[in-house]
């Protein structure tokens, strides 16, 4: 028996599969390269354009993304006498049907870099009231600290000293 394909409709919010939905056929889009152009909206246009526009696509359609025929009208299929499933759209059909309700932006957002999410993570950390560009230094009285030992540690060493009997130089 042959393998079936596995084709799953691109289209937002559509759930289509072929391996569940048998009674389904699966459309490609239009090939890039090809020129077809047809009438939208009063201008002669690329029928790639129009699907992709249509179908509010983010990206740029792969040629191995499909469309399910719940996307099209009956009236977008040729008509024949042939019993077979294989459905053929017509060479002006555009998807009408059960189109994606979410806009979907053509730029990616950008991921932040390193330095900037750490900034963001601080100052989400630091209090609201403080700017972390600005730090503040509080009006403290901060004693004289020199690096010369004061008189009271200079009395401890000595008395260290008469206990143990070593020579300290300082």
């Amino acid at each position: 028996m042959a393998k079936k394909s596995n084709y799953y409709c691109c289209v937002l919010q559509c759930d289509s599969w072929i391996k569940r939905d048998s009674n389904l056929s699966f459309h490609s889009f239009p090939k890039k390269d090809k020129q077809d152009r047809i009438l939208f909206n009063g201008s002669l246009v690329n029928k790639r354009n129009v699907w992709k526009y249509l179908l509010k696509m983010g990206k740029e359609p792969s040629p191995y993304m499909k469309v399910c025929s719940l996307h099209f009208k009956n009236g977008d299929y040729f008509k024949g006498e042939n019993l077979s499933k294989l459905k053929r759209l017509k060479r002006c059909a555009i998807p009408t049907c059960k189109l994606p309700k979410v806009n979907i932006s053509k730029e990616l957002p950008t991921s932040s870099t390193r330095a900037e999410r750490s900034k963001n993570r601080t100052k989400q950390k630091v209090n609201p009231e403080c700017d972390p560009e600005q730090p503040s230094i509080p009006d403290v009285d901060v004693p004289n600290i020199s690096n010369e030992p004061s008189e009271e540690e200079i009395l401890c060493v000595d008395a260290l000293l008469q206990l143990s009997d070593v020579t300290v130089v300082f």
